[in-house]
This record gives C-alpha cells, structure tokens and sequence, in this order.
C-alpha cells in the first residue's frame, strides 16, 4: 500500500504542476508563475518541518488523503493570489506525504532489503508522475485548467478510501 501512496502522491505533485502552468497560462499570468511555486514549496518545507518535528508517525494514506482533497479547491481560483493562497494547505502536506511513506517503507523493510525498498518507493513515485502529468493535460485539454486539481486530487482521494477500505478488510480477517 506505501508504493500506492507514493505513487499517488507523485501524480497529484505532477498534476497540480502542469495545472498551476496551465492556469495561469489561461489567465495571461504564466509572468507570475513563480509565485504560486514559491508559495506551493514553501508551504512544503513548512510542512516538512512541522511534520520531522512530530514525535508520532502519521499514516501516509492520511496524509494523501488530505493533499487530495486540499488539492481540489485550487480549481476555484480566479487570480494568482488566491493560487497562492490555496496551493497552501496541499502545499503543506507534499514534505510529509513522501516522508512519511519512506519512513514505512524503512520500518517494514529489513536493513538488508532497504535499498531495493527504497529503489521501489522512488519507481512508484515516478510512475505517479509519469501518469499524473498526463491525467491532467488530458483534463486541461477536453474540459479546462480548473478541473485538473479536481481531477488528480479525486484520483489521490479514491486511492486513499480504497487504501483505508483494503486495511480495514484485512484488520477484520486478522480478527
């Protein structure tokens, strides 16, 4: 489920790349790109920092849950500040998604069988963003820039429940 995760969480990193360029580009502001990524990332490292500051792990299924769901009211944007402002709350959840899905892996691995792990883990999360870029040009193209947050953070979101569904089957059957 981890290697679901990270490469959900490379899709939705991907999707909301090329929708944030296409949104802007749409506007005639693609000059103010650099805005909305600063915001974006740096809500990242914040988040990063808050979430290496915990003394808990937090599940990565939750976590993209939320980066999902925080991901789809970037849609509603109509100006370069309110991207800003609303790249923010998922912006805050992309550090710990990844870091918190590496950490599993690292506790669910044996220390031999680390490295192959983690070669897995980066393959996952590349394949998610070998498909999230695609899923959201395909969704600029046929319906617009807005719904491409829509659409990758929908796609993130069903993975989480589906995830969360999957665990609570097997906790059932282990009881």
């Amino acid at each position: 489920m981890v290697l679901v995760v990270a490469a959900g969480a490379g899709l939705v990193l991907a999707g909301t790349e090329v929708g944030i360029v296409a949104a802007l580009e749409e506007s005639g502001r693609e000059g103010e790109l650099g805005l909305v990524f600063a915001a974006w990332c740096a809500a990242s490292v914040v988040g990063g920092l808050i979430y290496g500051a915990l003394h808990r792990p937090v599940s990565p299924l939750v976590l993209l849950l939320l980066m999902g769901l925080f991901t789809i009211p970037m849609g509603f944007a109509e100006n370069t500040l309110a991207l800003c402002l609303l790249s923010i709350l998922p912006g805050l959840l992309c550090a710990p998604v990844l870091s918190a899905a590496s950490e599993r892996v690292a506790d669910l691995v044996v220390e031999e069988r680390r490295g192959e792990a983690m070669g897995w883990y980066g393959s996952a999360l590349t394949s998610g963003v070998a498909l999230g870029a695609p899923l959201a040009g395909i969704t600029i193209d046929t319906v617009g820039p807005s719904a491409a947050f829509t659409a990758v953070g929908s796609v993130a979101v069903l993975i989480c429940l589906l995830g969360l569904g999957a665990q609570q089957a097997r906790r059932r059957r282990a009881s």
